[in-house]
């Protein structure tokens, strides 16, 4: 009994240690948070549209990124949506808020985008070779475009 209560013993103890050492920025990698702007700007007569954010990420080095926004806007009796791929900045990972903005292409297969209130969702994934995947998505939020 007793060696089953000292394996155990040791057994946590070990665990516990090791959790302890685990680095705190590991810890700190974990999310992404992304503010969208409250303001868009229509390019090209609606062709495209720009979406300003933040974003912020605990410190690490960004080997990789995987980031897009999806604007949807009512026209008429349609939905006007596209999408914008990574954005126009390189994404820093510093702890601290970093401005960007997406540039969104309207698909072709609907109209073009307008002045007024439209509806953009934001995702960001970011990663490195000893740390993958740290993600944010904004869920849909309203946007002005002007």
């Amino acid at each position: 009994m007793t060696r089953r209560l000292l394996r155990l013993l040791l057994m946590l103890t070990c665990v516990s240690a090791l959790v302890a050492l685990t680095p705190l920025g590991a810890q700190a990698q974990g999310e992404v948070t992304i503010t969208v702007g409250a303001r868009g700007t229509l390019l090209a007569r609606g062709v495209a549209a720009t979406v300003p954010v933040e974003i912020t990420c605990g410190p690490m080095q960004v080997d990789f990124t995987d980031a897009h926004a999806e604007l949807q806007q009512a026209v008429r009796h349609q939905i006007a949506h596209g999408f914008g791929f990574n954005p126009e900045q390189p994404i820093v990972c510093d702890g601290t808020p970093h401005p960007s903005t997406f540039t969104v292409q309207a698909d072709t297969s609907g109209p073009p985008f307008r002045k007024g209130d439209a509806v953009v969702e934001v995702f960001v994934r970011v990663g490195n070779e000893a740390f993958c995947c740290p993600t944010g998505r904004t869920g849909f939020q309203l946007i002005k475009l002007n």
